[in-house]
């Protein structure tokens, strides 16, 4: 009864589950399109633009929560939890904010690789519409 326990979960342990294309590019997209959209939040958490740092720090991690599955976004998110919240500044958000403007960089790059991999041949997308628009492609006709 043992060794056929542990069988079967050697069987269940190496089984790979399939990679999806398609649910990759748009969990990809949808990264990149939160990033963008909220980059704003990030230089008030700075103290670059005029607002309560802590308050947008907050509405960032609200906001990023629904996206918490989001492979793509797992770095954000555990950086984002190495910020501190000291008497009214936050410590590490300019640290932050360069992991967001590299990472932001990369998954624009991963995107547009991807298209052109799978024949796109319109202009590469510009803003978060024009990404949006690109989930909608079917890319296997």
């Amino acid at each position: 009864m043992k060794t056929i326990l542990i069988s079967i979960l050697i069987i269940l342990g190496c089984t790979q589950t399939s990679f999806n294309n398609k649910e990759n590019l748009d969990q990809m997209i949808d990264a990149y399109v939160f990033l963008s959209e909220n980059h704003d939040l990030l230089h008030i958490m700075m103290g670059e633009y005029k607002g309560s740092p802590i308050d947008s720090y907050k509405l960032y991690k609200s906001k990023i929560t629904p996206l918490e599955h989001n492979l793509h976004l797992k770095p954000i998110i555990l950086n984002l939890n190495n910020i501190q919240i000291i008497s009214d500044t936050l410590q590490g958000a300019d640290k932050f904010d360069a992991l967001v403007d590299y990472y932001q960089m990369g998954l624009q790059i991963m995107i547009e690789g991807i298209l052109k991999g799978y024949g796109y041949k319109k202009t590469m997308p510009k803003n978060s519409e024009e990404y949006l628009k690109i989930k909608k492609i079917n890319f296997n006709d």
